[in-house]
Order: structure tokens, then C-alpha cells, then sequence
């Protein structure tokens, strides 16, 4: 970013026992800063990253210092940035983008560590972060000893550890990246069918948008469907056949 267009950041000071999560304290302390003097509406993505309409704005960084028994809490805010290079144009966004900025970069640093000084005496700070949190609910996949593992993000502990029940098996995850599993209707069709069915079994779906696959109206895709042996490292041991395109009649 080009001088005056971001906000970057660090704070050191000795670990208190009185805050369970620094990285969780950070978020909500951005987040209650913007809300505070903006009008718009930020949220968190698990664990260290806040997003605005859909796009990253901001990351937070905690490292710890073990031999001070200190901690280096760093923020990266992008606050007035109009253009991204082209990898990063859908995932990366600014506080305001393609528009004048409505306050300082000197008032926003000072609201958070305004609100990083108020929330870090009280434990408001989780419900902050919980309530912004637009992964809760949601399917996420994340890796886990070399294996994918999609499932749920049901809730947060009390120190931040992000919950996932996936097929009834809880895990429980203290860092580490997740992504966002947009359409997973077909996994829990096939999932029902095969609780039913140990056989080929023949999908058929309709469509009535054009705009995303590019069928026409009406049109029909025909999934061969099977049990999979070939590959049993699958969660789901299936295997999925290149869709053919079939006319409604």
C-alpha cells in the first residue's frame, strides 16, 4: 500500500492473566473501533481476521515472547486502498475503498487501543468477537494430519478455540486455517441417498438459472453416481461422474 493507506502496528506489553486471548481481544477491540465511528458493519473470520463485505480488510498477529513472558500484538488494516493488485482483488479489501474516508487513520489507531484498554478489564470482549463471527453456522473444511475434514463451526470455547462437529465427531480447533464451504447440497443429497441405497443411483437435478453453469433454462444434469473403491481415502467414498447435459422433455 502506498503511504497514508493503510494502518500497520504493533503493541508490546506483559501478559496478564486476566485476558484468556489476546488475538480474540485484538479483534474485538478493531471491531468495536470501526462500528464506533463508522457506519459500517465489520465481522470476524476465525481466528485473526476481520472482513468487510466479504472481503479481508484487516489481519492481527500474536506472537508470544517467552523469556519476558511478554506479547508482540500486531495490526494490519487496510483503510483507504482503491486498488489491489489482480491475485487479490477478490479476496482483499478497505475499510473505505473508492470513496473519502469519514475519519483519520490517527482517530481509528486511537479507538482501538481505546477499546483494547476498556474491553481488556471485562470479558465483553468474547461476546464482541462471537457476535461479529460470520463462520458459526456455517461448513468449513480445514485440514487435519494431512486429510480434509469439512463439517460445521458450531461455537467457540471460552479461550477462543473454534468448535466443528463433522458427521457427529466433535473437534475441537486452537489455530490454524479454515475455509468457507459455499454449496455442500449435493454432499448431503448424495449422503441421504447412500443411507438408503447401496447401489448406482441416478441424481437428477434441475436447474432454472443459466447465469452460473450455463445450461439452458430448464435443462436437466444427469449424475452417475457410485460407491467408491478405487479411492477409499474419501471421506464420503464417492466418486462423481462428468455430468451430462440432457434436454427437460
Amino acid at each position: 500500500a502506498s503511504n497514508g493507506d493503510g494502518i500497520y502496528m504493533s503493541l508490546v506489553l506483559k501478559i496478564s492473566d486476566d485476558v484468556k486471548d489476546y488475538t480474540i481481544l485484538t479483534a474485538a477491540a478493531v471491531l468495536s473501533a470501526i462500528e464506533n465511528l463508522t457506519s459500517k458493519k465489520p465481522l470476524v473470520k476465525w481466528v485473526n481476521d476481520i472482513y468487510l463485505d466479504n472481503k479481508k480488510i484487516c489481519g492481527i498477529l500474536v506472537e508470544h515472547l517467552l523469556s519476558s513472558n511478554s506479547i508482540i500484538i500486531g495490526v494490519g488494516l487496510n483503510f483507504n486502498i482503491s486498488n489491489f493488485p489482480i491475485a487479490l482483488r477478490e479476496k482483499a479489501g478497505s475499510l473505505f475503498t473508492n470513496e473519502t474516508p469519514t475519519i483519520t487513520r490517527e482517530s481509528l489507531i486511537a479507538e482501538i487501543w481505546s477499546q483494547f484498554n476498556r474491553l481488556s478489564t471485562s470479558q465483553d470482549f468474547f461476546e464482541i468477537y462471537k457476535s461479529h463471527s460470520f463462520i458459526l453456522g456455517k461448513t468449513v473444511e480445514f485440514e487435519e494430519s494431512g486429510r480434509t475434514i469439512i463439517g460445521t463451526a458450531t461455537d467457540l470455547t471460552e479461550t477462543g478455540e473454534l468448535i466443528v462437529n463433522s458427521d457427529g465427531l466433535v473437534k475441537v480447533l486452537s489455530s490454524g486455517e479454515i475455509s468457507l464451504k459455499k454449496w455442500l447440497w449435493y454432499r448431503l443429497i448424495v449422503s441421504e441417498l447412500f443411507s438408503r441405497h447401496n447401489k448406482t443411483v441416478v441424481l437428477f437435478l434441475t436447474y432454472y438459472s443459466n447465469e452460473s453453469i450455463g445450461l439452458r433454462d430448464k435443462q436437466i444434469l444427469i449424475f452417475g453416481i457410485t460407491k467408491s473403491s478405487k479411492n477409499p481415502s474419501r471421506r464420503d467414498g464417492l466418486s462423481i461422474e462428468r455430468p451430462q447435459k440432457t434436454k427437460h422433455r
